[in-house]
């Protein structure tokens, strides 16, 4: 028989272990819960805002950026960025993806993220993108 207790004095708590007990806490939501306005200030650009996040118990600070996104090849196209989480990569387990295709992915949401070394998905924003430019932004909610 095993019994760990993880809040000790002189214990050590993981990241993951941190982030099991916040996702708990917090009922398994991601989202942001501060900051990371989105806008588009022109041509392939989006603009993101300071802010911080949670996904699944995990919390991510944003610092303020602009990102260039995909541009279509041909035509107007639909368009998404959205923050790509993979726990399993160490050099850069955050980063933003764009994409400008005719139908969106759908992203991933790895429900047991935090035991797996999962992946997480947290969409950002939708448009409408051609070759030259961003158009119809629908920010999303961020939270889920």
């Amino acid at each position: 028989m095993s019994i760990t207790i993880k809040q000790y004095n002189s214990s050590t708590v993981t990241p993951k272990d941190d982030a099991v007990m916040y996702d708990l806490i917090f009922g398994g939501g991601s989202g942001a819960f501060y900051g990371l306005a989105v806008t588009s200030p022109g041509s392939n650009q989006i603009h993101i805002a300071a802010g911080r996040l949670i996904v699944k118990g995990r919390e991510i600070v944003i610092d303020e950026e602009t990102v260039s996104v995909a541009l279509s090849s041909s035509g107007t196209v639909k368009g998404q960025l959205y923050l790509h989480v993979d726990l399993s990569n160490t050099t850069t387990p955050a980063q933003w993806v764009s994409e400008a295709v005719a139908t969106l992915t759908t992203l991933t949401q790895d429900s047991e993220f935090n035991y797996d070394n999962g992946v997480y998905d947290i969409p950002i924003a939708t448009y409408s993108v051609s070759e030259t430019a961003v158009s119809t932004l629908v920010v999303h909610a961020v939270n889920d």
